[in-house]
């Protein structure tokens, strides 16, 4: 199925999503919509046709406040088969901005 990808309100790209595969049984996929739980917004979302989407809740770049929970990233890992799909332009956002956090940080994690 394909899938839109949006972030901060731009489309930033798109992928095709197979099935799932969860505790042995197989799933249509299903979108993600990336809630930060400082501000309510939703950032970023993962758009399926025709499906429903999973709240995931992840702070905004705004909010972002702890390494373990990078906000304004949209990666998962948990989610190996979404992450899998996602395209060379957005796979190349989400290292600088995991590039950014290491910054601000001092270098250290």
């Amino acid at each position: 199925m394909n899938a839109l990808i949006f972030i901060e309100g731009r489309l930033v790209g798109e992928m095709q999503l197979g099935v799932v595969q969860i505790h042995g049984q197989l799933f249509p996929p299903e979108g993600r919509a990336y809630f930060c739980p400082d501000c309510g917004d939703i950032w970023a979302r993962i758009v399926v046709q025709d499906r429903p989407s999973r709240a995931v809740t992840i702070p905004c770049r705004r909010h972002h406040k702890h390494p373990y929970w990078p906000g304004g990233s949209i990666w998962l890992s948990w989610e190996r088969e979404l992450m899998a799909a996602l395209p060379p332009q957005v796979l190349a956002r989400e290292a600088k901005r995991h590039a950014e956090i290491y910054d601000e940080l001092g270098g250290v994690l």
